[in-house]
């Protein structure tokens, strides 16, 4: 076994590292870029109801106490591709990138799950521009552009407890705690550029880099219960049962260090040719402070007469940033907001594994919401967020196990009381793969 968690880091560190960033996002100048809840394929489909893992076949780093639900040892990889349009401006933009990867892993009738994995804690990606007047023979444009990101390693394990279970151990009383560890890694380019019209004046670049590197924890807990029905049959139907989670990360500093350049340069057949370094402020040590956050949901699944599987999704995420503050030089990082949303899921599963004949039968449908408020505010106004969602899970029925692939759409929608909005449409894609199990059972042959 220790083999495979070691060639799983290895593969998961080195095809993260390979990701790059293509997003074009002007909101994304403010603060740390914009912060991401991970980038679940199924989540996303469900309104971003993040807690609660839609499958139990599927790990979800956002929830450490989901680990000890798993049902096997699982891998998966996910990522995506949007087109994005601003206002006022009028320009198009396409982007895409990897999602996030995890291994869970868990011996099926254990107490105990481990995961790990690496998603994106925030992204940063913008460039644009806007002309300037000094006098009627000095003039020029003036040019913003950012990159980069903070990522997340995160590895954690969770126990869970399981009391008043029926003959097939699966309807009763959970509880299940988990605790996640997480190294932030990365770093935010910020940079300003003003091209000058008149070859004669020079013209100024600013480079202002902050690279971070700290171990942050999380808290979670899931506790399902039967609400009414049928418990004793090994078929359920006529059954409702739910699901109450929470999850707590503390307020935690991300330290680093800032580099900062500004330089005087012309251009050359195209290329900027450096000519002088006006100032240069390296490797300054430096912290950002990020404030707790705090999660809460519940999920109500009915198992119908029918065979289908209806499951009501329902989270609230609030994080207070205004009482987050740097010591690196950040012109963008002020007059910060609560982010806070509300998350809303719906899921059909047509029948149940016993009943169940073919791949349609076993897919599941997903339908989501989301309304609230980004953590940074344009020109003192509230950025507000609503996104829509829907996506399926696809078994693959070929593999003999509970594999499968996970597709999503999302439009979202953010704006300001003046005008300043983005309209983006994601598609995203996934799979998971749960063979391993399978790979290690020992067989005696003739």
């Amino acid at each position: 076994m220790y083999r495979l968690i070691l060639t799983g880091c290895f593969s998961i560190l080195v095809s993260w590292a390979s990701a790059q960033y293509t997003i074009n996002d002007p909101f994304t100048r403010w603060g740390v870029g914009e912060l991401t809840s991970g980038d679940n394929t199924s989540a996303r489909a469900l309104g971003g109801a993040s807690l609660f893992p839609s499958d139990y076949n599927i790990v979800n780093l956002n929830s450490a106490a989901s680990y000890a639900l798993l049902k096997e040892t699982t891998f998966q990889a996910g990522g995506w591709v949007s087109e994005s349009k601003y206002q006022p401006s009028a320009g198009v933009f396409r982007s895409g990138q990897w999602g996030e990867m995890a291994l869970g892993f868990k011996q099926q009738g254990s107490k105990y799950g481990f995961a790990m994995g690496v998603n994106s804690f925030s992204r940063m990606g913008y460039n644009f521009g806007q002309d300037f007047t000094v006098n009627d023979s000095v003039g020029g444009q003036q040019l913003h552009s950012g990159e980069g990101g903070i990522h997340q390693f995160i590895f954690g394990a969770a126990r869970k407890w399981s009391w008043g279970q029926d003959s097939a151990h699966w309807v009763g009383h959970q509880l299940a705690v988990g605790v996640n560890g997480a190294f932030m890694f990365g770093s935010l380019g910020y940079h300003r550029k003003m091209d000058f019209q008149n070859t004669q004046t020079y013209n100024s670049r600013f480079d202002n880099w902050v690279t971070v590197q700290d171990i942050r924890p999380d808290f979670s807990f899931q506790y399902q219960f039967p609400l009414f029905g049928n418990t004793k049959q090994k078929e359920k139907t006529n059954l409702w049962v739910m699901s109450l989670a929470g999850q707590y990360t503390p307020q935690f500093k991300l330290n680093g260090d800032q580099n900062i350049y500004g330089i005087s340069y012309v251009k050359y057949a195209g290329v900027d040719v450096t000519i002088d370094t006006g100032f240069v402020s390296l490797n300054q040590a430096g912290n950002l402070l990020v404030p707790q956050r705090l999660q809460f949901g519940g999920v109500v699944s009915a198992f119908l007469k029918s065979g289908a599987r209806l499951d009501f999704y329902g989270q609230y995420t609030h994080q207070d940033w205004r009482k987050s503050n740097t010591n690196f030089a950040l012109s963008a990082y002020s007059d910060l907001n609560v982010a806070q949303s509300t998350s809303f899921g719906v899921e059909f599963i047509p029948l149940s594994n016993e009943r169940a004949t073919n791949a349609f039968q076993l897919t599941h449908f997903r339908l989501g919401y989301r309304t609230g408020q980004d953590y940074i505010k344009i020109n003192q106004e509230s950025v507000n967020v609503k996104v829509y969602s829907a996506g399926v899970s696809i078994p693959i029925r070929a593999s003999k196990t509970n594999s499968s692939i996970q597709l999503t759409y999302q439009l979202l929608d953010k704006s300001t009381g003046s005008g300043w909005g983005m309209q983006q449409s994601i598609i995203g894609v996934g799979f998971q793969m749960s063979p391993f199990e399978r790979w290690f059972v020992v067989r005696k042959y003739d």
